[in-house]
């Protein structure tokens, strides 16, 4: 003889139906789950899955919270802001709190924060152009401690013609 499916409280089709509780626990449920208490972690201290917590949770009359949570609900958000403004590292922050670099990104860009690029050396660009008329890229880039791509787009900015190969001339 196959197995009924069974009707659950909202029409949902249950292969099993869940072990029934007291009215006391489902009002205890209820209450933990609506001060912010996680369903997963109520479910698995209930010691029942966690559709059937619902379940119980509906039975009790309680509105289930959508998923994803209320925006700003990582209780650790603050602590993590602090540390991105001040200048740590995104995998540093995301080794603390057990978060990926993307999470700790998706919750400064939360809170307006913009993501943080390389920080743009400054280099003495009047004294590098004077410089590079005498000295190629390659040359001058060791003295301030960059790479000569780097030199070469500094001096472009500046709108300084730049030349193939070779020594400058005068």
């Amino acid at each position: 003889m196959p197995l009924q499916p069974l009707l659950g409280a909202q029409g949902i089709f249950m292969k099993h139906k869940p072990k029934p509780k007291t009215l006391d626990a489902v009002m205890r449920f209820a209450k933990q789950y609506t001060e912010g208490g996680c369903s997963r972690e109520l479910a698995a201290r209930a010691g029942v899955c966690l559709a059937a917590f619902f379940k119980y949770l509906r039975i009790g009359g309680v509105k289930i919270k959508k998923r994803g949570g209320v925006k700003g609900s990582n209780p650790n958000e603050p602590a993590i802001l602090s540390m991105f403004d001040a200048g740590t590292k995104l995998q540093e922050i995301g080794d603390r709190f057990n978060l990926t670099r993307e999470r700790i990104r998706q919750i400064a860009a939360k809170h307006g924060r913009k993501a943080r690029g390389w920080p743009k050396i400054k280099l003495p660009m009047e004294k590098i152009a004077k410089q590079y008329r005498a000295m190629t890229c390659d040359e001058i880039a060791p003295i301030y401690g960059v790479s000569g791509t780097t030199i070469i787009s500094r001096l472009r900015e500046r709108g300084v013609a730049i030349q193939r190969r070779g020594r400058r001339t005068k």
